[in-house]
């Protein structure tokens, strides 16, 4: 996942990335200015598997017509990230969404148990954690969830800076717990990429860094 104006190394590294299967790249689709018609057919020019979708309580009828056109028009897979109170409510419309991977914002919920009732419902179910939250406190909501998306930056906006803060912070979670599959949403750019894949990241998201590009080829 490359950018014209960027370095040619940074180009290098995100094709490397993609090319030896180690980490995915996941573009944020609402980080576009773009149509998503047009936005799908920008990305189906990458490296990327994927495509990631912030969604909240009030446009799930807005987000069922980008995904139809997502389907329509490239087989990317759907990564969505859950940004409400209650998720719970929109259980029978994700089964029919069919999404590859949901991650739930833990600081956003409720109770608890709705992310226990996701997981039950639904395949690959991650948690998403900001860095205001203790891994100890969701030691047990870690280990149940199919993958843990770790956020960077506030959840649902794009433009943050990677800090050295956040990179030690997913250190600290690989420790924890090197088994666990770990997305990473919030600043990413070639050269955090870089960084990531070193730590073992498996998947990260990329949102202003990408659509803000004279090209993604």
């Amino acid at each position: 996942m490359t950018r014209v104006t960027g370095s040619q190394d940074g180009k290098k590294h995100l094709a490397l990335l993609r090319n030896y299967n180690i980490m995915k790249v996941s573009p944020s689709l609402y980080s576009s200015k773009n149509s998503v018609l047009d936005t799908v057919k920008l990305v189906r020019t990458t490296f990327s598997d994927y495509m990631h979708i912030d969604f909240y309580e009030k446009d799930i009828e807005e987000i069922k017509k980008d995904i139809s056109v997502i389907r329509k028009n490239s087989d990317l897979k759907i990564d969505m990230h859950l940004i409400c109170n209650n998720p719970t409510l929109f259980t029978a419309e994700l089964k029919a969404i069919k999404p590859e991977y949901v991650a739930i914002q833990f600081e956003s919920l409720e109770d608890d148990q709705m992310f226990i009732s996701m997981l039950n419902e639904l395949p690959n179910v991650g948690l998403a954690l900001t860095q205001k939250t203790k891994f100890s406190d969701v030691d047990i909501l870690i280990k149940q969830a199919d993958y843990v998306l770790l956020m960077t930056t506030t959840p649902g906006v794009s433009g943050f800076k990677f800090s050295k803060e956040s990179l030690n912070w997913i250190k600290r979670f690989k420790v924890k717990y090197p088994r666990k599959r770990v997305h990473v949403d919030g600043g990413v750019n070639d050269k955090v990429a870089l960084e990531l894949k070193a730590v073992g990241v498996d998947c990260v998201v990329s949102g202003s860094y990408l659509m803000n590009s004279t090209s993604m080829i």
